[in-house]
C-alpha cells in the first residue's frame, strides 16, 4: 500500500512541475515585445504546435526598386516554393523550389539551395507569420522588423469568391451561373482573374502586412450585355479603390477601403 501511495505522489509532483514549467514559459512570452511573441500551445514549438503549412506573402524592402514581392509556400513534407519579383524594375518573376530544415528548437527554418545574397533564406515561424532573419540567423532590429514580416494568406488565395453584396446592396444568384460575378487570387505570378457578369477580367494583386491588398489596372474582354452591365461596372471600380480585406468565421470576405463600410462582400464557393 505504501508503495502504491508513493507512486501516486510521484505522479502528482511530476505533473505539478510540468504545469509550473509551462506557466513560466508563457509568462516570459507575455513579457516579450510584440514581434518576439511566437504563439504555441503549452510547451510546444512552432514546428509542433502551429499550423505553419501554407502561403505567406509580403512586399519586402528593396534598395533599388519599389519593393520585392515575395511569396513563400511551405508544405508539410518540408518542401517550399519561393517566388520573388522586383517591383518597378522588371516584370520577371524568379521561382525556386527545394527543401527547408528546422533548427534544433523547432522555431526557425532555413530554405536550402537559395543564395542568401539574392533572396531571404531564414525565418522565424510565428502564428500566421514568417519573420525574416538576417544572413546570420538573427532577428532584425526592432525599429525595422515590421517591414520584414510575411503574412499567411491561405484563407483567401486560391479560392473562388462569389459576389453577394455590392456597396450594401444584395447581388442575387444569376440564372446563368457562368456569368456570376466572382474572382480568384492565384498563387502563380500573383494574378487575379474573374468574371464581372458580362466580361472576364484579369490582372495582378499585391497583399501586404495587415490584410492590405491592392490590384493593378485590370484587363477585360469587350463584350456588351443588355443586362448586368451596371453591376459589372460598379464591381470593376471596387478593384481600383480597395486597400484592405477582412474575412469572418463564416468565410464571408469583405473588400474595404480604410475603415468605411465594406465595398463588396463575397462568399466562398466550394468546387
Amino acid at each position: 500500500m505504501k508503495t502504491k501511495n508513493l507512486f501516486y505522489v510521484a505522479i502528482i509532483c511530476l505533473t505539478a512541475l510540468s504545469v509550473i514549467s509551462c506557466k513560466s514559459g508563457r509568462k516570459q512570452n507575455e513579457n516579450a515585445d510584440h514581434f518576439s511573441q511566437v504563439s504555441t500551445m503549452g510547451c510546444g514549438t512552432s514546428r509542433t504546435a502551429l499550423d505553419w503549412g501554407g502561403i505567406y506573402t509580403a512586399v519586402l524592402p528593396c534598395a533599388d526598386c519599389d519593393g520585392i514581392q515575395t511569396t513563400i509556400v511551405l508544405n508539410y513534407d518540408n518542401t517550399f516554393e519561393l517566388r520573388t519579383k522586383y517591383l518597378g524594375r522588371s516584370a520577371e518573376e524568379f521561382v525556386q523550389q527545394g527543401e527547408f530544415v528546422w533548427n534544433e528548437m523547432g522555431n526557425n527554418i532555413t530554405l536550402l539551395g537559395v543564395d542568401a545574397t539574392v533572396a531571404p533564406t531564414q525565418f522565424l515561424v510565428g502564428e500566421g507569420r514568417l519573420f525574416q532573419l538576417d544572413m546570420n540567423g538573427n532577428r532584425m532590429p526592432s525599429d525595422v522588423e515590421g517591414k520584414y514580416i510575411l503574412e499567411k494568406v491561405t484563407n483567401i488565395v486560391g479560392k473562388h469568391w462569389r459576389l453577394i453584396e455590392l456597396r450594401g446592396n444584395e447581388v442575387p444568384e444569376f440564372e446563368d451561373k457562368s456569368r456570376q460575378p466572382y474572382f480568384v487570387l492565384n498563387v502563380e505570378n500573383n494574378t487575379v482573374n474573374g468574371h464581372g457578369g458580362c466580361n472576364r477580367f484579369s490582372g495582378m494583386y499585391v497583399i501586404k502586412t495587415g490584410n492590405r491588398i491592392s490590384f493593378s489596372p485590370l484587363a477585360a474582354t469587350q463584350m456588351f450585355c443588355f443586362d448586368n452591365m451596371e453591376i459589372e461596372s460598379e464591381f470593376m471600380q471596387i478593384f481600383e479603390i480597395v486597400d484592405n480585406y477582412t474575412i469572418n468565421e463564416y468565410n464571408i470576405l469583405s473588400l474595404n477601403r480604410a475603415r468605411m463600410a465594406p465595398l463588396a462582400r463575397f462568399e466562398l464557393v466550394l468546387e
